[in-house]
């Protein structure tokens, strides 16, 4: 990974992990798709297909760090976990602006997540409605 790729993806992560603490308001039936989209993008890390993932994100992720580099990240972050036990939404939030992300609109989806080797995982993952009307993953981590 790159020293350019490792800032970028530290500027992701902050940025999701920041917006985490200011999880407030639940936006049930207010996200116009974007937890649905979270889902299916976060099936594509479950089931091991991180390049696939990274060519379904947001254009800005994209631009943030290489395809090569993201399937790296995501082999020493989420393989270690094991196969998801389950998950459930824990919260979701709205939000008009980023710290460091660009203008737009956004959700924030915060997940429980069990996995076979750490039972109690948070996943947080930024969705932003694109130019095109389309909502993509912009950031994901992992506590």
């Amino acid at each position: 990974m790159t020293q350019k790729s490792r800032i970028s993806v530290r500027i992701i992560v902050s940025a999701v992990l920041v917006s985490a603490m200011l999880l407030t308001a639940s936006v049930t039936g207010r996200d116009g798709g974007a937890v649905a989209t979270s889902k299916r993008w976060i099936a594509f890390v479950d089931s091991g297909k991180y390049g696939e993932s990274w060519d379904e994100a947001a254009s800005f992720f994209r631009s943030s760090i290489g395809r090569d580099d993201w399937d790296a990240l995501l082999r020493t972050v989420r393989d270690p976990l094991g196969k998801v036990l389950s998950r459930r939404i824990r919260e979701t939030a709205c939000e008009a602006d980023f710290p460091g992300m660009p203008d737009g609109r956004y959700v924030l989806i915060a997940f429980e997540t069990a996995c076979e080797r750490h039972k109690a995982a948070v996943e947080i993952l930024l969705a932003v409605l694109e130019g095109d009307g389309l909502w993509r993953v912009a950031g994901y981590c992992v506590q």
